[in-house]
């Protein structure tokens, strides 16, 4: 690995990099589905609010923006790196082939005990396209005004 890489992390990704490892299910198959299904349970486990997908000259590496922080999580071969942004693409209704403009789309993934609301935006760059989603996960940020340390305002009554 090249000395400018950033250092992996790979206990934030621990489902991707099992699938990516030789022998694992999801070797055998053709489908993306497998990697962006534990990537996506992954940076829920971790909490991660966006997934950043981007290319380079050794693959694409996938990023996790945990706590304002972007980490790098697992690096995936240019093939299957190309596979999971086409196969989320997909997901959102955007065109999988036009790579060349920038689009932005929202879609609802299940995962899980869940469902979430995601928004996905691609960028053209050098070495193909960037993508990026948010996750916004609507479990999470329900809180009632006593858990944020307020105190609900009491209503007057129309007199």
């Amino acid at each position: 690995m090249p000395a400018w890489l950033p250092k992996l992390n790979p206990a934030l990704a621990p489902r991707l990099h099992a699938l990516l490892q030789p022998g694992s299910v999801a070797q055998d198959s053709d489908s993306a589905e497998f990697h962006v299904r534990a990537v996506m349970e992954d940076a829920c486990q971790g909490r991660a609010t966006d997934m950043h997908f981007e290319p380079f000259s050794g693959g694409w590496r996938v990023r996790l923006r945990i706590d304002g922080v972007l980490h790098d999580a697992a690096q995936v071969s240019a093939e299957l790196g190309q596979r999971m942004v086409r196969s989320l693409r997909i997901a959102a209704n955007l065109d999988p082939v036009v790579s060349f403009t920038p689009q932005d789309a929202r879609c609802r993934f299940a995962l899980l005990d869940r469902t979430l609301d995601l928004r996905l935006a691609t960028v053209p760059c050098v070495g193909g396209e960037k993508l990026a989603l948010r996750l916004l996960d609507p479990q999470r940020i329900q809180h009632h005004i006593e858990e944020l340390g307020l105190r609900p305002v009491p209503r007057r009554g129309n007199h």
